[in-house]
């Protein structure tokens, strides 16, 4: 049997073989020997495998196409592979999260175990009421999660790992040094990079203050306590495909993780989706020639978000972890939180501009642009979110920040189009149209974005608040402002919205950060001086 040949479970190798072949049409086989041969030349494979498919074979050119110098190996074409990197070519791979946060408190730079997997960087802006344009370096990733005072949902991956997520496109100068690659394509972060440069390189462009996320994966569960005391501020899973290409923790793993990140008083975070329904549906609507965008709603039906949201609620009280559901998109998912506070359960959630303003009916106009991860829903599911927000089920408004070039987004073919689209310059303007429309009041925008968020990830009252002695964090806001949202002015890198051309009442004229002014009229102003954001536990 094939699987054994390779020491897998058969459910996971034919699982892997369809991932594998749908996206770069190689086996399993083919995949185990290109993997070896990277490694043979100290590259992962997500670091060779968008060259290979453009053709460049060759694992030193590969290097060079990464600033690093040519080693000598082995030839791997049989797949016996003998791996002899050179160690001063091995970096370490932190597996953080990085959330950007418009009310963080003043921090101090730990760092960061050498130990760790796949890292999903992502900012998540949470300013009082947030400046849509200080995304500090346009197309660095923002989580979810998605990345969590006010959490975005689907990141971007910044570490290259042995997985199988879509290749960030190579660099386009292939001489570029490592800290220009980040710049111009921020997915890409050279391994021979250490720790601590890298935290270097975020703070060296973040203009408001930051935090720490952790992704758990199946192979650093161990290293959850010393990422929490490095100043992790919080956790996060991925239970439909991880980040990176690595699998999706089993069951056991994550009621294991819940134990872990209870006994150290953090929350985790959840992107929940049961991967088991979304695959069985997104085969069966292919099979029948299904391209269209209404494709991929229907291949997320609501039900996999709820049965993966109940499965962690009975985690969360099983463990007594604090719970938090990232990018909520539907009613039933808001019926399992109602009920689970009721009950005593530590769970909280957060809500989307797209799924509160957007629903199944805007895949006509915008085809691909909104497709997204938990996808954009019904009607009924976004006035379910909207009257959480009012009675407080849902207690925090987020981006799911997720920017992708045009190339990977507009398609024809739903399939073949990413997930995910920028958000953080959109949000606030978009809020504060609702504020003005009597949706919800300008103090429950507040605690949406500000407060709660704070409290929920330890980072309250230095952040998310106006006591004596706390961080001078604040945006001031023009409610009588109007404005059109329009895409060829946004800061991010990509120019994709689903919300180019609305119009908007309530705009932000200032962002102040610790006392400093770093934006003005949607300007950013000066040089980057953000800072890490240590837990207050």
């Amino acid at each position: 049997m094939r699987a054994n040949r390779v020491g897998m479970a058969p459910a996971q190798f034919y699982q892997l073989e369809k991932t594998l072949n749908a996206k770069y049409g190689l086996t399993v086989e083919a995949y185990l020997q290109l993997k070896a041969y990277a490694e043979s030349y100290g590259l992962t494979w997500h670091q060779y495998i968008p060259y290979y498919m453009k053709g460049y074979k060759d694992g030193n050119q590969v290097r060079q196409a990464y600033g690093l110098r040519p080693v000598q190996t082995n030839n791997c074409s049989s797949g016996n592979c003998n791996v002899g990197s050179p160690e001063e070519d091995l970096g370490v791979v932190d597996m953080t999260e990085v959330v950007t946060v418009k009310d963080e408190s003043t921090p101090k730079i730990k760092r960061i175990p050498p130990q760790g997997s796949k890292k999903s960087v992502r900012k998540v802006n949470v300013p009082d009421f947030g400046p849509p344009s200080l995304n500090p370096s346009g197309n660095m990733p923002f989580e979810e999660s998605q990345n969590q005072f006010n959490q975005s949902g689907s990141g971007t991956i910044i570490d290259i790992g042995e997985g199988l997520d879509v290749p960030p496109p190579p660099p386009q100068n292939m001489q570029q040094t490592p800290q220009q690659m980040i710049a111009e394509n921020p997915q890409v972060v050279p391994q021979e990079l250490t720790e601590q440069q890298k935290l270097e390189i975020i703070k060296s462009k973040s203009y408001v203050d930051y935090g720490l996320i952790a992704a758990i994966v199946d192979n650093n569960m161990q290293e959850i306590p010393k990422l929490a005391e490095a100043g992790i501020n919080f956790f996060k899973i991925y239970m439909d495909v991880a980040k990176g290409g690595v699998l999706a923790l089993n069951d056991g793993g994550m009621l294991e993780a819940f134990r872990l990140v209870a006994e150290i008083g953090r929350r985790i975070g959840i992107h929940a989706e049961n991967n088991s329904i979304m695959d069985f549906f997104t085969t069966k609507l292919k099979e029948e020639g299904r391209t269209d965008a209404l494709a991929h709603l229907e291949s997320h039906p609501s039900v996999a978000e709820a049965e993966a949201i109940s499965r962690t609620i009975l985690f969360a009280k099983e463990t007594c972890c604090k719970l938090h559901i990232h990018h909520m998109s539907s009613k039933d998912g808001i019926e399992l939180v109602k009920e689970s506070k009721v009950k005593g359960i530590d769970v909280s959630t957060e809500a989307c501009p797209h799924h509160l303003l957007l629903n199944s009916e805007n895949y006509r106009k915008l085809g691909s642009i909104l497709k997204i991860n938990p996808p954009v829903r019904y009607a009924e599911n976004g006035e379910a979110l909207w009257e959480g927000l009012k009675d407080g089920a849902v207690e925090v408004i987020a981006t799911d920040h997720s920017p992708h070039t045009e190339e990977e987004k507009i398609k024809d073919n739903i399939w073949e189009a990413m997930s995910g689209f920028p958000g953080v310059e959109t949000s606030v303007p978009l809020m504060l149209t609702q504020v003005n429309e009597g949706r919800i009041s300008l103090n429950q925008y507040v605690k949406l974005v500000s407060e709660n968020p704070a409290r929920l990830f330890n980072m309250y009252p230095q952040k998310g608040s106006f006591n004596i002695g706390t961080d001078a964090d604040f945006t001031i806001v023009d409610m009588e402002k109007e404005s059109v949202i329009d895409k060829n002015r946004l800061h991010s890198k990509t120019k994709i919205t689903p919300f180019d051309g609305y119009k908007v009442k309530g705009v932000p004229v200032f962002t102040i950060v610790r006392g400093n002014v770093v934006m003005k009229d949607g300007r950013i102003i000066g040089e980057p001086q953000g800072r890490k954001i240590d837990p207050i536990v």
